[in-house]
């Protein structure tokens, strides 16, 4: 599966599970979706135990959740705060809990 087709499959998924009252989150996936060529590039997947995203500078990101499906998915867009809980009973998801990698949305520049 090239690069390409692996986004497609992730912006698939992500505009499945964005939620329909987020019109950001949703006008950031479709523009997304129309650059998938210029977006491959950018796609930079870091480890959450190497570093975490900066919620003032990355404030949505995608998220994967290695050897881990939550109701069958792995990848997440959630606000990065969310990766910035310092234990389960700080309010974090059970997605951002599981979350191995993230990486900022991939835009074009």
């Amino acid at each position: 599966m090239t690069d390409t087709e692996l986004l497609e499959r992730l912006y698939a998924a992500l505009d499945a599970l964005a939620p329909d009252d987020d019109a950001e989150l949703q006008d950031l996936l479709e523009e997304a979706g129309e650059h998938l060529d210029d977006a491959v590039p950018s796609a930079d997947w870091r480890r959450i135990d190497e570093e975490l995203p900066n919620p003032d500078i990355e404030e949505w990101v995608v998220v994967y959740t290695e050897d881990t499906d939550i109701g069958g998915r792995q990848f997440f867009v959630l606000h990065a705060s969310e990766l910035q809980q310092d234990s389960p009973s700080g309010g974090a998801s059970a997605e951002a809990e599981a979350a191995t990698h993230w990486m900022p949305l991939p835009f074009p520049s």
